[in-house]
């Protein structure tokens, strides 16, 4: 026959005696561990869908400046989040760009030419403020 010790554990023969349950404070740090680990994929998840919204904005603003339309449609927000009125976009002709855009037709007649200086004077028309 099978001595002290030699069975399986838990059995009759178990010289320990059977598991004691485990006490109040293990219930609760087995309880305080799983909402620990809950709250530690919560922030995991969090953090990757941060990452993946900072790659597609990021990718969305390259291709707006690539385009050209970058500080255009930046500075068109920012106006209609302050509550001014936005002009109307305006309307480019087929196969001619905005000024400053690369390529042919890039500077057109009207536009901002090199040298004439004033930055963002007259941007907005000969409207002469409010």
């Amino acid at each position: 026959m099978m001595g002290p010790g030699r069975g399986p554990m838990g059995g009759p023969m178990d010289p320990n005696g059977p598991t004691p349950p485990p006490t109040a404070w293990q219930r609760i740090l087995k309880s305080l561990s799983g909402v620990v680990m809950f709250a530690g994929k919560m922030s995991w998840l969090v953090d990757e869908n941060a990452q993946a919204m900072h790659f597609f904005m990021t990718a969305m603003l390259q291709l707006l400046d690539r385009a050209g339309l970058l500080y255009g449609e930046l500075a068109r927000f920012v106006l209609r989040l302050l509550g001014y009125k936005v002009p109307p976009r305006p309307k480019w002709l087929p196969g001619m760009g905005p000024p400053g855009a690369m390529g042919p037709g890039g500077m057109q007649p009207g536009g901002m030419q090199p040298g004439m200086g004033g930055g963002m004077e007259g941007a907005w028309g000969d409207g002469g403020g409010d």
